[in-house]
C-alpha cells in the first residue's frame, strides 16, 4: 500500500491510502457471509440463501462499505506497526474512494501519544496494601440465603399468578418463604444438601467482597499516580471520552424508559451545556487511560492475542453490524487494561 502521513495540530496524525484493488475484493466472500448469517429470504432457511440473492437484498453500496469495514479492521493495525505509531484512542475513519473493482481510498485522523511525565508509579503500588483474606461471618451467610429463599418465594408467586410488585422482597411473609431442607436445596443449583448450599453462598460472598477490595486498591493506586502525572491530552481523546459519556447517558435512559431530549428536558440544559460541563471529567479520564496505555508500554504489556481472537469473534456472532476495527480496538484495550490493572496490584505490600 502506497500511505501517507500528515502531521495535525494537538498531538494529531492523518494516514491517507488506498487498499489494492485484489485485496479489497478478496474481502467480497467473507462479507457476503458475515451480512447475510442472519439473513431471512423466503424459501430458504436463515443465512442458507444463495449467495447471489443475499447480494441483491443486501445491495452493493451496503456490501462495499461492510468489505472496507473488514479490510481496513486488518490493515490499520499493520499500518501502525509498519509505521511505528504509536496512535491511541478510536481513529476517525473517512472513506475516500469507495467502489467495486477499485482500490479503497481511505483517510484516518488519529491521535497519538502525547509526552507524558510519570511518576513512580512502582513505588505508589507497593505503598498500597494486598488485598487480605476476607472473612463473611455466619450472620452474613444467613442473610444472603435469606435473600436467596425470598426471591424464589417471589418467583413462585409470580407463576402462580399471584400480584406483587414489591421487589424488595422485604413485604413476603415468613410462610411464604420456601423451607431450606436436603431436598429443596438441590432446586437452587447443582448442591446435593443444605450443607453445599450454605457453602456456596458464603465462597460468593468472600468472592464479591474480595473484588470489591482488589477494586478499591485500584482506584487508589491509579488516582495517586493520575494526581501526579503531567501530561498536555489531545482533544480528541477528551472529545471521544465525553461521547462515551453521552452514550451511556443514552443508554441507561433508554433502559429506563425514557431519552436523551426529555432528559436534557428535565434538567433544562442543551446538550452543548451537557458537553461542557462534562469536559473536565471527559479530561480526566482521557489522561486515566494515557496513563494505563504509558506503563503497559513501559512494561511491555500486551493483550493476549488468542483472547483477543476469541472475544472478537463472540462480539462479531452476537452482533453482525458491528464495526469490527472499532470492536477489536476496544477489546484490545479492554484486555490489556486489565493485565495493567493486575499488574499494579500484583506490587502492592
Amino acid at each position: 500500500m502506497d500511505i501517507e502521513i500528515n502531521k495535525l495540530e494537538n498531538k494529531m496524525l492523518e494516514i491517507k491510502g488506498e487498499i489494492p484493488t485484489e485485496i479489497f475484493e478478496s474481502y467480497r466472500e467473507k462479507a457476503l457471509a458475515r451480512l447475510g448469517a442472519e439473513m431471512e429470504i423466503d424459501g430458504f432457511r436463515k443465512g442458507k440463501a444463495p449467495a447471489h440473492m443475499i447480494e441483491q437484498k443486501i445491495g452493493e453500496d451496503n456490501l462495499l462499505r461492510e468489505m472496507a469495514e473488514m479490510a481496513l479492521a486488518k490493515a490499520y493495525p499493520e499500518i501502525l506497526e509498519e509505521k511505528k505509531i504509536d496512535a491511541i484512542g478510536q481513529p476517525l475513519v473517512s472513506l475516500t474512494k469507495l467502489a467495486k473493482g477499485n482500490p479503497l481510498g481511505f483517510s484516518v485522523k488519529t491521535a497519538v501519544m502525547p509526552e507524558i511525565n510519570l511518576p513512580d508509579y512502582k513505588k505508589i503500588a507497593k505503598d498500597e496494601k494486598k488485598v487480605e483474606k476476607v472473612e463473611v461471618s455466619d450472620k452474613e451467610a444467613d442473610e444472603a440465603l435469606l435473600q436467596v429463599r425470598k426471591m424464589r418465594a417471589h418467583q413462585k408467586m409470580h407463576d402462580k399468578g399471584v400480584e406483587h410488585d414489591d421487589h424488595n422482597h422485604e413485604n413476603i411473609k415468613e410462610e411464604d418463604l420456601p423451607e431450606i431442607t436436603n431436598e429443596t436445596a438441590k432446586e437452587f443449583g447443582p448442591f446435593e444438601n443444605v450443607a453445599d448450599l450454605k457453602k456456596a453462598v458464603k465462597e460468593n460472598l468472600e468472592a464479591d467482597k474480595t473484588r470489591q477490595a482488589q477494586e478499591k486498591i485500584r482506584i487508589a493506586i491509579l488516582e495517586k499516580i493520575l494526581e501526579k502525572t503531567e501530561a498536555d491530552i489531545p482533544d480528541l481523546l477528551i472529545e471521544i471520552e465525553t461521547e462515551n459519556m453521552l452514550s451511556r447517558l443514552t443508554h441507561d435512559l433508554k433502559n429506563m424508559g425514557s431519552d436523551k431530549e426529555t432528559y436534557l428536558k428535565n434538567v433544562g440544559k442543551s446538550e452543548a451545556v451537557l458537553r461542557s460541563e462534562w469536559r473536565e471529567e471527559a479530561a480526566r479520564r482521557a489522561k486515566l487511560q494515557l496513563v494505563i496505555e504509558k506503563i503497559a508500554k513501559i512494561e511491555n504489556i500486551e493483550a493476549d492475542k488468542e483472547m483477543l481472537e476469541l472475544e472478537v469473534k463472540k462480539v462479531s456472532e452476537a452482533y453482525p453490524d458491528t464495526n469490527e476495527m472499532r470492536a477489536r480496538q476496544y477489546l484490545e484495550v479492554t484486555l490489556r487494561n486489565e493485565k495493567v490493572f493486575q499488574f499494579l496490584e500484583s506490587l502492592a505490600k
